[in-house]
Parts: C-alpha cells; structure tokens; sequence
C-alpha cells in the first residue's frame, strides 16, 4: 500500500531529522516563534454575495505540490512562491503547501518561501507522525497543519491536536470514513476534511464528501479534500452544504491556473439550496 510505504520513510525521515537538532532547543524555539496572526479557520467561513443571499462563494484552499505517487512530476520548473502569488491574487481563501520531500518532491523550506510571498493562511500539508513535526511547523511558519486520522493513532491525534492549538496552530484533521470522523467528532474538531482519495488505492470518489458529512452537525467546517477538477464537482457539492475545498492537481497542471481559480469562484445560485 502507497500510505504504508510513504509512513515507513515518514518514520525514518524524523527519526534522522530528530538526530540533528538538540530537541529541548529546538521545543523552546517553537514556543517563542510567534508569526502575524494569519487566521486558517476564519479564512473558511462560509460566504455569501450579500443581496438575498442568491448565491453561494466557495473558499478555496489552494495547494502547492511538485509531484505525487501516483501521477508523478506536475512541475518540473517549481517555484512555490510564484506559484503562490498567483493563487492570492486569483481569490484563493488558504494556501496549502505539501512538505514530503520524497513522495510529493516538497520541502519544509517551501513554507518559508511562501510565507514570505504572500499574507494568506498556509496550511502545512505531510504526513504528521511525530510531535517534532508539529514543533516544525510552527518554527517554519505554517497556520495550521493537516492531521491525517488514518496515519496515527487516535492518542497521536489527540497530543497533535492539542499542542498545535497551544503553539496557536490551526488543526485541518483529515478523515477518511465513519470510524475516523466519529474520532474527530468526539475529539472537539473545529475543521474536517473528508478526503475523497482512496490512500490504499489513491482512486478518488466525491462521494464520500457527500455521505460522511450528513452527519457533520453545522458550526464545523468540512472541506472537500481531493477529486476537485471541474466547476460541476464543487457545484454538486456546494449545494449539499460543502462550502470549502481543497484542490491541488487542477491547478497545478493548469494552463492557466488564474482563470481556473476564479472560474471555481465565480458564485453559485442557491437555488434547491439545502444545508446538510
């Protein structure tokens, strides 16, 4: 399985990364990093064109990824922080930026890079197993992290969550079926994303956005993470309560990825509009 085989080099990867830095230090660096306050979660509220409400405005997490497993290299010329620039000045909500340096060819520094180019939430993107990593994050600059309940345990979950809220860290915690979301229910989760990639396959199905989130009660931001590519996936989700969106391959490969970004948020009619 693709998620076992990115875990084991996750596991070796800290481990050496735990090896070079004196981690009492290290802790205490992160406890006294302290950034503008680059709201993620109030990014994501739910909008609206004002007049009647007659339609609905998507919030777009935008992401930045050079490669992945199963698609291999999308960019080959990557520049972030260019890239970045141009999601901010296209209407992206969030920016999320993709660490894995093996798998998805990212790097921690890309954080920084992006910080500094733009002022819109960043969201780091990688696969959290250890709390050094949440330490990381808030030393290189990130708002919020992704917390991926199928990666680790819920006792993880729970320590990651909570000290990233201490280090005033935003939590996007990533489920992926009714086991995983009744842990982040249960947990407090003030953001859900539902993940509509298989991680054993990697075969997407927006289905899964739908289903799980009929039983989000309302006041959680859920955030419809994977099988994004066209205006009609976010139409179809939109009108069942789905307000925020994560994309990254439709943009990273587009020909125009300004044009893609504000076609998706050009607003939608609510009309048969119905919460979930």
């Amino acid at each position: 399985m693709i998620l076992d085989e990115i875990l084991n080099n996750k596991r070796v990867e800290v481990e050496k990364f735990k090896e070079k830095i004196n981690i009492q230090n290290y802790i205490k660096e992160a406890r006294e990093t302290f950034y503008e306050d680059r709201n993620f979660k109030k990014a994501l509220k739910p909008r609206s064109n004002g007049e009647a409400v007659a339609f609905k405005i998507c919030s777009i997490i935008a992401e930045l990824k050079k490669a992945s497993p199963s698609r291999g290299i999308f960019i080959h010329d990557y520049k972030p922080e260019m890239l970045a620039k141009k999601y901010e000045n296209s209407g992206a909500s969030a920016i999320s930026v993709l660490t894995d340096k093996k798998f998805f060819m990212g790097d921690p520094k890309d954080i920084i890079k992006v910080k500094n180019a733009v002022k819109l939430p960043i969201l780091r993107k990688d696969f959290i197993i250890d709390e050094i990593q949440v330490f990381e994050s808030k030393i290189i600059g990130a708002d919020a992290i992704l917390l991926i309940l199928k990666a680790i345990s819920k006792e993880d979950y729970l320590n990651f969550l909570s000290l990233a809220k201490e280090l005033s860290m935003d939590v996007l915690t990533e489920i992926s079926d009714e086991y995983e979301l009744d842990i982040a229910l249960e947990s407090g989760a003030e953001i859900i994303g539902i993940n509509n990639r298989d991680l054993t396959t990697f075969k997407t199905d927006i289905s899964k956005t739908m289903n799980l989130a009929k039983k989000i009660a309302p006041g959680i931001i859920v955030v419809a993470e994977s099988g994004i590519h066209k205006r009609q996936d976010i139409e179809v989700l939109i009108h069942r309560g789905i307000n925020s969106f994560l994309i990254g391959e439709a943009l990273v490969t587009s020909e125009d990825v300004e044009s893609q970004i504000k076609d998706f948020l050009e607003p939608y009619p609510v009309d048969n509009y119905s919460d979930i």
